[in-house]
């Protein structure tokens, strides 16, 4: 266990950060643990442990970071839709907030999707003056001590419906047909659904929903795999090293997809040439993402990494 990063809140005086390299990012889980991905290579350029500004439901994903001597608590609720007044905000809120640091790396970046052509991590690496592509960048989580969690015995598969928007939920029908026919084919595999207590529950699953982020990576290595929409417990599992499959619809695999981990699948999601690029969303606005993957791919993806996969030790 690593030791945990001093947490100081947004109520506490301090002296105001004198000196410190600090790395600004207030949300979300999954952009946060993306993050993680910089710091040992802004600690090696500066000498020193680094510290990280984020809001209290981030504060777990970077605790016990070991690049990281203190996490600042900054006091904001993530917006449901970013105003342009807002992203200018972000952009100078630093300066007001700690304006006698040595170095602040603040990566709410104005960024237009259609627009970037690579990952975001490469998109804040540059920003950071690092020299390397988003495929050489690895996340990396580190837990805290061990608790009492569930235990769940055997082989099994880790499902998640989350995400930031509903729009990132693969629709309840194909999730249904998906689990049946991998129930067939592999009869003693359980499956383990796994997010926050508000994500859409699927049917016939075994509920571990709203279980803490350190026992949800305890799980996650251990299973088999992890069968998810884009949501933090995709990064999650790329971070615990178990293969993965993400279900893409309205967001961007060339953007956003896991990184590291022994093995990622993304699979649909938006981009050039999907049928979202000719509208067919905006036409018929009550149906799921067109360019969610099918039944069929995503139980093909399965099959094929619990046949490649090396069981967990």
């Amino acid at each position: 266990m690593h030791q945990s990063a001093q947490v100081i809140g947004p109520e506490q005086d301090d002296a105001g950060s004198d000196g410190e390299i600090i790395v600004f990012l207030l949300w979300h889980l999954g952009d946060v643990l993306i993050a993680t991905a910089l710091l040992p290579e802004l600690e090696a350029r500066h000498g020193r442990k680094l510290s990280f500004a984020t809001t209290a439901p981030c504060v777990p994903i970077v605790a016990h970071h070991p690049s990281l001597a203190r996490i600042r608590v900054v006091d904001r609720v993530a917006p449901v839709v970013m105003t342009l007044p807002m992203c200018v905000d972000l952009r100078e809120m630093h300066e007001r907030l700690y304006p006698r640091a040595a170095a602040v790396y603040n990566l709410h970046l104005p960024v237009k999707l259609h627009q970037m052509p690579h990952h975001i991590v490469e998109l804040w690496a540059r920003e950071a003056r690092i020299d390397k592509r988003w495929d050489e960048l690895r996340p990396a989580y580190y837990p805290g001590s061990p608790g009492r969690g569930p235990e769940v015995e055997g082989e099994y598969l880790v499902l998640g419906n989350g995400g930031s928007a509903r729009g990132k939920h693969w629709p309840a029908e194909r999730w249904q047909n998906a689990i049946g026919a991998l129930r067939e084919r592999h009869a003693a595999l359980r499956f383990v659904q796994l997010g926050v207590a508000s994500d859409p529950l699927l049917d016939g699953v075994e509920d571990l929903r709203g279980t803490s982020i350190d026992e949800s990576h305890r799980l996650l290595r251990g299973a088999r795999g992890c069968l998810t929409t884009d949501s933090f417990l995709a990064h999650l599992s790329a971070a615990a090293d178990r293969p993965t499959i993400v279900l893409f619809g309205p967001t961007c695999p060339r953007h956003f997809r896991p990184l590291g981990g022994s093995h990622v699948i993304p699979l649909g999601g938006h981009g050039f040439r999907t049928p979202c690029t000719r509208n067919l969303c905006r036409l018929t606005p009550g149906s799921p993402c067109h360019a969610f993957p099918g039944t069929k791919r995503v139980i093909a993806a399965v099959d094929r990494i619990l046949a490649r996969a090396p069981r967990p030790a």
